[in-house]
């Protein structure tokens, strides 16, 4: 029969490394956004809009974590709230500039350095209904990865931050809604093709604790289970030679 050493060592090692190892996380909300057609003169290149020297004056600001692009034209005075829904005024927006891309462009820092028990992610809260993304320039992912009703998806970032104060760029293209099309969802029925959504993006740090004294614990549970695996193999062998042994001194016949 074999031992049920091997199995309580396992555990052990699982403990010891659960209890001796910590994973703390915060997350930064990305408030405050630039945003501009894809179509104006000047911002249809991602890899332009991603240089940290970027002029952005020209660009609509949106002073919110979300917000729609109506929204957006809205804090900017593109159109004034009581006069817009008004009535029938509404039918008067020019609909064409809602059925192109819109870049979202966001600044901000880190002051992390890199090490290496950090790693950091972006979630994206919900995009609709599809969007390409870029990081410093480096895409993190296209409209066919970030795509759907508002869906959150979260992706590893840790090799395309720059750290260390520095000024990172994110720059989200965001595609519009075709509902023929699209898996998405719209809020109302009378108004459907002027919704482009950017949900709150947020950057969440990760560090892992996993202090030196781990390692030896882990090393020393290791060899354990080693001996341990190794000693039942040989017990086992030894049961099995002597039984078979005795099965042939059992069958000889000595008269």
């Amino acid at each position: 029969m074999a031992s049920p050493i091997p199995t309580k060592v396992v555990y052990l090692a699982w403990l010891i490394l659960t209890l001796s190892s910590s994973v703390s996380a915060w997350t930064v909300p990305l408030r405050g956004w630039k945003v501009a057609s894809s179509t104006a003169a000047g911002f249809k290149n991602a890899s332009a809009l991603s240089s940290p020297d970027f002029d952005t004056r020209s660009m609509y600001t949106l002073n919110s974590t979300k917000g729609t692009l109506m929204s957006t034209l809205l804090q900017n005075q593109i159109y004034n709230e009581t006069h817009l829904f008004y009535s029938t005024n509404l039918q008067t927006v020019d609909t064409a500039q809602f059925r192109m891309p819109w870049f979202y462009r966001h600044e901000f820092a880190v002051e992390n350095a890199s090490t290496g028990d950090h790693y950091y992610t972006l979630k994206t809260n919900g995009i609709s209904s599809k969007a390409d993304i870029w990081l410093n320039g480096r895409k993190i992912a296209d409209k066919t990865i970030q795509t759907g009703a508002y869906v959150g998806l979260e992706y590893d970032v840790s090799d395309k931050l720059r750290l260390g104060g520095k000024k990172e760029v994110l720059v989200v293209k965001v595609y519009p809604t075709d509902y023929d099309r699209d898996l998405a969802v719209g809020f109302v029925d009378w108004n459907p093709y002027v919704l482009l959504w950017i949900s709150f993006l947020t950057l969440k740090t990760y560090v892992v604790h996993f202090p030196t004294r781990s390692i030896f614990l882990l090393f020393y549970v290791v060899n354990t289970l080693f001996v341990a695996l190794l000693q039942t193999t040989v017990l086992e062998s030894g049961e099995t030679s002597n039984s078979i042994a005795q099965d042939q001194c059992a069958s000889r016949n000595f008269s």
